[in-house]
This record gives C-alpha cells, sequence and structure tokens, in this order.
C-alpha cells in the first residue's frame, strides 16, 4: 500500500506553515492495514511531497520492543 496522496498533501501543507510547526520540521503518521507510517527523524514534514520521508512501522514489532527491548520494528 502506498501513503494516499490527500495524507502527503496535507502533512506538506502543514509542514511549510511555520505557525504550525517548531525548528524539528513537524511530525505526522499515517494507520492503515496493520501498517503505520511515520515520518522519519532528520527529514523535513514540508518534503512530503518530494521526497520519500516515511517509514513503514509493523506496530506488533514495536510493542515487543517497548516490552523486550530494541530490534526492528520496520515492516517488512
Amino acid at each position: 500500500m502506498s501513503l494516499p496522496q490527500a495524507f502527503l498533501e496535507l502533512s506538506q501543507r502543514i509542514g511549510a506553515d511555520p505557525l504550525l510547526v517548531q525548528s524539528a520540521g513537524g511530525n505526522t503518521s499515517f494507520k492503515a492495514d496493520g501498517r503505520m507510517w511515520i515520518k522519519a527523524s532528520g527529514t523535513e514534514l514540508s518534503q512530503a511531497l518530494d521526497q520519500d520521508i516515511f517509514v513503514q512501522v509493523d506496530p506488533a514489532k514495536a510493542r515487543h520492543e517497548i516490552d523486550h527491548g530494541p530490534g526492528d520494528c520496520k515492516a517488512t
């Protein structure tokens, strides 16, 4: 599944508005079909339409890491 265009456009609009986003670049996430996409650290939300800034995460793996220590919660 790819991210919906409307989500990417909204993320870009939020990221481009200095009244909504502070210096860290902003953040949005999207959940669907048991997956979660999170804006990658070190990326700018305002680049949502121009760059691949979202990392797909498996929420079950992320919960496991919270309980059992670090691992790789990226979705495969």
